[in-house]
């Protein structure tokens, strides 16, 4: 049963429904004219009625009865006088009825109560302790040892239902009626129980139900869909949880299925990272091909600004400049020399730049110096909704733990605070860290309107909009989700937020539809060669059939060194699994991740790879993006996924800030062949050997090839362009850029 009640017009009762008379509290007699509701139905059908219990409702498929103390119910009476129109609490007779009048046990008097008492309060005996009978504190506070006395038999040593004497009669089991035990703790098969007559008026058809518990769901319109689910507890005989008899919820087996049909997860609480936690800094450092970036072209409209020389052009906080020193950052990367600068200029900004060139940091680092000296920065600690500075959408979860952990180790030691929420973990765990305070908020599309929704944050205080991985977010399903977040009410207009992009690929569609949350005047920047592989990654396809590819992967594994980190990315999430296993019992340490586990198994599958302790992640799509892992020296492409951009996220695992990289590519002509031209030219594009067989796959393909034009293009017209074909320190041309030559791209490293 849901935890809220269904509100649908199906089941809303309607205004001039009066409300049932309980006890003697409530107000007038419930009849067959005014018990209705909005669709004419009676309000006690079949399948909206609870159940008989203890504290629960009872009903049938006629009108409700009235209900009051006792099992018949009837008209509204004085339980004191008896007579009608009034409650007990009202009664004028004070004398009346109810076992004579009711006094003060203060002052002895008729006509109010105790604690309305006029007269100076009487002393009371002195209460005694339950325990050791001694005057002057509780059973609670006692200091003696516990004495254990059966209620029973007045003795000693055992408690009532442990105790052999007899009493006034004698206990058996509800189920075999033996005595010696208890119906929880009978070995008998459950005996059906006959539904018992309701204890609060009128009939029930309802579950056979006991105590608190609800038979019937409230927001169940049809009888027979909900009678089919039995719940009980005392009084029924079956498990709450699955609705099978001869055993206790808690002691359940049986999996529990979400709304989509799959088991739901476990729950989740992700582990917090620790500010004494040194590891943090842990990461890439650059490469021997790292001064090669500086010759990367870079083509940039809508600003004039100088590029930076050195991080301390633009930052000056002791804190970042400590976190920049501890990362290992000698200096920043192209797109990070005229990204920062963009940021600080408070300009939109769509850049699109190749994985692994530091794009995280070009916008963490200027949006927390602009934080760090923000004096009326908003503490935020211990409100119950938040308003954050900057919100961080990713389109995947692990991408989002990334980019937490790099603002984490940015803003370690600072009154900066940045936060997570993402899918698949507690909802209430991430409710309680984000209320200690949250500045900056890293959020999957998903959780971050659950949270909206449900009033737990808001955009009041928004200064920051960061769509990372744009491309993938807008292009693949994630637009209505990033509309409904923009068009929130508390969201700030265009032009009074600054909102950026982030990408390795802008498609032309793709920037019509970003220009939606971007203003009018935002800021295109293009690193590199858009679309195109990295020059750094030694790249290799191999001519292999289906059913081959076990046979060829293992040769391959077993010519590297075992330690070396390798990705294995599949297209299918069964696939992952039963390569890894297949892995692991042919000796190699490995393990798997795609979108079908739990968050936790993913968690620990993406730790054990980066601690070494499996170094061999079998992955599909959900791991090719964005993920920036130490040490990963190998790619093989078991499946080649359908898309070229998809084969330039996942090569782009390794060889990243200047370090150099292997992949390999399994090809299977039956199934691959769309793909050939563009491998072709990505090859090429990147220097790589070609294999002749590819080359006649390739032309014999009337798939288009993939486009790697120089940066990208901005569609907008009439916009001035900046550009340089080497990122140097030198101011930025005005000139209008052109797309260089075939021979200027082979010669581009």
């Amino acid at each position: 049963m849901s935890d809220d009640w269904d509100e649908s017009p199906s089941t809303t009762v309607t205004e001039s429904m009066s409300k049932a008379a309980v006890a003697d509290d409530w107000g007038d007699d419930w009849s067959a004219s005014n018990n209705t509701t909005n669709n004419g139905a009676s309000n006690g059908a079949a399948g909206d009625d609870w159940t008989d219990g203890g504290n629960s409702w009872g009903g049938s498929s006629e009108s409700r009865k009235p209900m009051g103390r006792g099992s018949g119910g009837g008209g509204k009476t004085c339980f004191k006088c008896q007579q009608s129109g009034h409650m007990s609490r009202e009664c004028p007779n004070a004398g009346s009825g109810g076992g004579g009048p009711r006094k003060c046990f203060n002052c002895d008097q008729e006509g109010h109560n105790s604690r309305d008492c006029p007269e100076p309060r009487k002393e009371r005996a002195p209460r005694t302790c339950n325990n050791c009978k001694k005057e002057g504190h509780m059973s609670r506070d006692c200091t003696e040892p516990r004495r254990m006395e059966c209620h029973k038999c007045g003795k000693e040593g055992h408690m009532s239902r442990e105790c052999t004497e007899s009493g006034s009669s004698d206990r058996k089991c509800y189920n075999c009626q033996q005595p010696g035990h208890t119906s929880r703790d009978c070995t008998e098969p459950r005996k059906p129980r006959e539904p018992r007559e309701p204890r609060n008026g009128g009939d029930t058809n309802g579950d056979a139900s006991d105590g608190n518990a609800w038979g019937t769901s409230w927001d169940t319109t049809d009888a027979t869909a909900s009678e089919s689910k039995p719940r009980g507890g005392g009084g029924g005989s079956g498990c709450r949880r699955c609705g099978k008899e001869g055993h206790k919820a808690a002691d359940c087996q049986e999996e529990v299925l979400g709304e989509d049909g799959k088991p739901r997860p476990p729950a989740y609480k992700n582990e917090d990272l620790r500010e004494d936690d040194e590891s943090i800094y842990d990461t890439i450092t650059s490469g021997i091909n790292f001064d090669r970036y500086d010759k990367i072209p870079v083509n940039v409209t809508g600003f004039d600004g100088k590029p930076l020389t050195a991080f301390t052009d633009a930052i000056d906080s002791e804190t970042l400049l400590g976190a920049i020193e501890k990362c290992h950052y000698t200096r920043p990367t192209p797109v990070q020399k005229y990204g920062i600068p963009i940021v600080l200029a408070k300009k939109d900004l769509m850049a699109c730049a190749q994985t692994g060139s530091g794009k995280t940091a070009a916008f963490l680092l200027p949006i927390i110096q602009d934080m760090l000296r923000d004096k009326e920065l908003p503490s935020m600690y211990g409100q119950s909704v938040q308003s954050p500075v900057c919100v961080v959408i990713s389109p995947t979860r692990e991408l989002a733990l990334q980019i937490y952990g790099e603002a984490f180790k940015f803003t370690k030691g600072s009154i900066v605070k940045p936060q997570i929420i993402y899918g698949g973990t507690s909802a209430g765990h991430q409710l309680a860290q984000i209320s200690r305070g949250t500045h900056i908020l890293v959020a999957t599309p998903g959780r971050l309107n659950d949270f909206l929704t449900k009033g737990k944050i808001s955009f009041d205080h928004l200064k920051f909009l960061i769509l990372d991985e744009a491309d993938r977010m807008i292009d693949q399903g994630f637009i209505p989700e990033v509309r409904k977040m923009v068009s929130d009410n508390s969201m700030p207009e265009k032009g009074k937020r600054q909102t950026l992009m982030f990408s390795a690929t802008f498609p032309d569609e793709v920037q019509r539809l970003a220009a939606e949350f971007l203003s009018d005047d935002y800021v295109f920047l293009t690193v590199g060669i858009v679309g195109a592989a990295n020059t750094d990654v030694d790249q290799s396809v191999m001519k292999v059939e289906k059913y081959e590819k076990r046979q060829k992967l293992t040769e391959l594994l077993g010519s590297t060194d075992i330690k070396d980190r390798t990705m294995i990315f599949v297209e299918q999430k069964k696939t992952a699994d039963f390569l890894a296993s297949f892995l692991s019992q042919s000796s190699y340490k490995a393990t798997s991740i795609h979108g079908d586990r739990f968050q936790r198994q993913r968690e620990e599958a993406l730790i054990d790879f980066k601690t070494g302790r499996m170094p061999i992640l079998v992955a599909t799509s959900v791991a090719s993006r964005g993920l920036d892992i130490k040490d990963v020296r190998h790619v093989i492409n078991y499946d080649l996924p359908k898309e070229i951009d998809d084969y330039v996220h996942r090569i782009g695992r390794t060889g990243r800030v200047g370090n150099v990289g292997k992949s390999t590519s399994f090809y299977d002509p039956s199934v691959d062949r769309p793909l050939a031209k563009s491998l072709v030219k990505i090859l090429q594009g990147a220097q790589q050997q070609v294999p002749e067989w590819l080359s006649e796959e390739g032309e014999g393909s009337y798939a288009p090839a993939a486009r790697t034009d120089f940066g990208g293009t901005d569609i907008r017209k009439g916009q001035k362009t900046f550009n340089s074909h080497t990122s140097s320190n030198d101011d930025w041309s005005s000139t209008p850029a052109a797309a260089p030559t075939g021979e200027a791209e082979e010669s581009w490293d």
